[in-house]
């Protein structure tokens, strides 16, 4: 994948570990950061307004992401995310985060990884 622009939704600086991984495939440029969704539509138009080929979420949630990646989709805009893991050894985390504990939530970052699809399957479980 070349260099392209991408937006970022999300709060948080990308770990080392994150901006080695999205280098490889190419978002090396961020021209946008949206710190909170309230509105998919705009997301995607200041996508386009910015010439970006990608949008790169931080922990979005479902229901948002689902619409997201719709309507990127039909804009032909890519959406990427990170896998990350828990783990327990300060020393392989790359992301720290403070818990609701008080103690600091420690993940390592695993992949880039693109959404392509988001499937809700249902099952009624009363009528």
């Amino acid at each position: 994948m070349s260099p392209s622009p991408f937006i970022t939704i999300g709060r948080h600086r990308f770990s080392d570990r994150q901006i080695e991984l999205l280098r490889k495939i190419g978002l090396t440029d961020e021209v946008a950061r949206v710190e909170t969704v309230t509105n998919v539509s705009d997301v995607i138009k200041l996508a386009q307004e910015r010439g970006a080929k990608a949008i790169v979420v931080q922990g979005l949630p479902l229901p948002i992401l689902a619409q997201l990646l719709a309507e990127a989709s039909r804009a032909g805009i890519a959406v990427f995310g990170f896998e990350t893991e828990p783990v327990t050894d300060e020393n392989v985390a790359d992301i720290k985060l403070p818990s609701q504990e008080g103690k600091m939530r420690l993940l390592r970052t695993k992949a880039v990884v693109r959404f392509v699809k988001i499937e809700v399957v249902k099952e009624v479980v009363a009528e």
